[in-house]
């Protein structure tokens, strides 16, 4: 029943835990935005135009990051970086042409003591790119929100479950987008380290899962009590997660649970089944009431009735 709807277990013990959870922590980017994210502005702060996207685009040519791919796709260019290094959470930094370069959050510019001096908040995602010594520009892109997400949100706190964003984007933005979708705890400006420290915090008396879909996630899809990634998510998290999404959409979730308590009922009701008869036979074998036919149905037959009843779990 979970596959019809395109919800990819990993085992019986994922469906059982899907029926504890007390909470479900999410990523923000491909999760509950699209993330496919477009380019709203560039502030020119010392670079022009062309030479911020084309930076940008060279060093994001190799990332698989919705926001990479927005800046690739704004400026096609043949040239290659030299010496990329990753840097997890923060951006990248890399050679082109003799001269070095970052490309990322504010928390890179600020590892590298570079200022940010004229750059405007905004509600934007903000990729700031500089070149060791000073801040080129800034790239702002938006992103929108799935349709349904606030729906399946209302579903979940109707079910008990208390939800929480976790990202690595500004707080700002990230403020918005719960707000907006009415997520009851959120965080932003986090690294990948940091969503773990607060899943850790939180499952100190709470079940929680987790739903992401990007590399970075990973480690907080390890570490939750229920890791579900997007069936669109790179490999590392659909490969680290207990449930896949394939569907891409959060409301899979709301039916996964409501299926999860299903089976989890009926397999307790025939374990009862089995467990009742099995021992009424028994009673009635220890004082020589139980003749052939009947020890067979306690055998074979409670079998069949649990198979039979095991049915209902398609009953839509």
């Amino acid at each position: 029943s979970l596959s019809r709807r395109s919800i990819f277990v990993k085992g019986g013990n994922s469906i059982e835990a899907l029926t504890d959870i007390d909470g479900i922590a999410f990523d923000k980017t491909g999760t509950v935005t699209k993330g496919e994210f477009t380019i709203a502005e560039v502030e020119e702060v010392s670079g022009s135009r062309d030479e911020i996207l084309e930076i940008a685009s060279v060093g994001e040519a190799y990332s698989t990051h919705p926001i990479a791919k927005a800046i690739v796709k704004a400026f096609e260019t043949n040239k290659t970086p030299d010496h990329l290094n990753n840097l997890g959470g923060k951006g990248i930094e890399f050679d082109l042409e003799g001269k070095s370069y970052l490309v990322g959050n504010k928390k890179l510019m600020e590892d590298f003591n570079i200022k940010l001096d004229g750059s405007k908040e905004s509600n934007y995602v903000d990729v700031f790119v500089a070149d060791k010594e000073k801040v080129l520009g800034i790239i702002k892109l938006k992103d929108q929100i799935k349709d349904g997400v606030k729906e399946s949100v209302d579903e979940l706190h109707k079910r008990g479950v208390k939800t929480y964003m976790f990202s690595g984007d500004k707080d700002r933005v990230v403020e918005e987008i719960a707000k907006e979708v009415g997520i009851d705890y959120y965080k932003g400006s986090l690294l990948p380290e940091d969503k773990v420290s607060e899943i850790k915090k939180i499952e100190k008396d709470k079940r929680i899962a987790f739903v992401g879909d990007g590399t970075n996630d990973a480690p907080s899809l390890a570490s939750a009590y229920l890791g579900i990634s997007m069936g669109s998510g790179s490999d590392i998290a659909i490969e680290t997660s207990d449930i896949v999404l394939l569907k891409n959409d959060i409301s899979s979730i709301v039916r996964g649970i409501d299926i999860a308590k299903r089976v989890k009922k009926i397999a307790y009701q025939n374990i009862f089944i089995a467990l009742f008869l099995k021992v009424v036979v028994l009673g009635l074998g220890a004082v020589g009431y139980v003749s052939m036919p009947l020890a067979v149905f306690a055998d074979v037959g409670v079998a069949l009735l649990c198979i039979v009843n095991s049915l209902r779990v398609f009953k839509e």
